[in-house]
């Protein structure tokens, strides 16, 4: 080993949940009798025919808070099963989306798809088609998350596509509507702060989803290893660490996410350089000890 310096960059972070789809947006939606193309979740499927309207979709409920009110037919004692919604988002920035998240709000049964991929499933068989009924149902006017696989987002056009199934044929209501957020994270830098190697830093963040300063370690040539960890204190923190540039939720070499604030992560034969450590407050929290070691 030849050196080694440790140093606080006042690198803060903060995190903010931002939306790709509002709820109330406008969907393209389909509620015949007979079942659309197979492929209706696909954005290739043509969708000329479909009408447009505003969430909340639905009929029959009992507060009216249908903003598109859609059809059940001429028999209110067999009703077509399910209603089929979707629409097209754009991302401009992939990079900045981390976290991902579904919010759902649906009267009876659902299935999601986004990019042509099924993302989510809510009382249903796995194996299911137009005429498949729900199986259970939640209290009306509750709104259900779902974390989502932040690869199956891209860059430009994204397609969402969602079937909504009744839990009996003459089911009095149906309802439907849909958010789609993620955590943003934001930053603002100022001039690093040296420290003494092997020396903890007492890191509070007081704002849940919120990252702590970047403490930055810059390795000379011949390290064998370099452990890092954060132990003690209250709250739940989460550790993350880049090499070469900060560390934030969807831009990191690794990480540990345990329960509480008892985290590690270790190289062996670092390469030299310099590596970004934070911690994220997956809750807020206070008098953790940071601590980087080498040798």
């Amino acid at each position: 080993m030849r050196f080694l310096i440790v140093c606080v960059g006042l690198f803060l972070a903060c995190a903010q949940a931002t939306e790709l789809i509002s709820p109330a947006a406008q969907w393209q939606y389909y509620d015949k009798r007979e079942a659309p193309g197979a492929d209706w979740f696909q954005q290739h499927y043509d969708h000329a025919s479909w009408p447009s309207g505003f969430a909340e979709f639905g009929y029959g409920d009992r507060d009216h808070d249908e903003t598109t009110v859609t059809s059940f037919g001429q028999d209110a004692d067999n009703k077509p099963i399910t209603q089929y919604y979707v629409q097209s988002f754009k991302i401009d920035d992939i990079v900045g989306v981390n976290e991902p998240k579904l919010r759902l709000l649906v009267d009876d049964g659902a299935v999601v798809y986004l990019n042509g991929s099924e993302v989510f499933r809510l009382f249903l068989p796995a194996t299911s088609n137009h005429n498949t009924l729900a199986n259970d149902s939640l209290i009306e006017a509750v709104w259900i998350e779902h974390e989502l696989d932040r690869s199956l987002l891209r860059a430009g056009e994204n397609f969402i596509g969602v079937e909504v199934h009744q839990l009996t044929k003459h089911s009095s209501d149906i309802s439907f509507d849909l958010a789609l957020i993620y955590t943003a994270v934001l930053g603002s830098s100022a001039a690093d702060v040296n420290i003494n190697a092997g020396q903890p830093v007492n890191v509070t963040v007081t704002q849940a989803k919120t990252f702590s300063a970047q403490y930055v370690v810059t390795l000379g040539e011949g390290v064998k290893s370099l452990d890092i960890a954060a132990r003690g204190g209250s709250g739940d923190a989460d550790l993350y660490v880049n090499f070469d540039r900060p560390a934030n939720l969807s831009d990191w070499q690794q990480r540990s996410r345990e329960p509480g604030n008892t985290q590690s992560v270790s190289y062996k034969s670092p390469p030299a350089g310099r590596y970004y450590i934070t911690l994220f407050s997956y809750r807020p929290f206070g008098d953790v000890q940071l601590m980087a070691n080498w040798h």
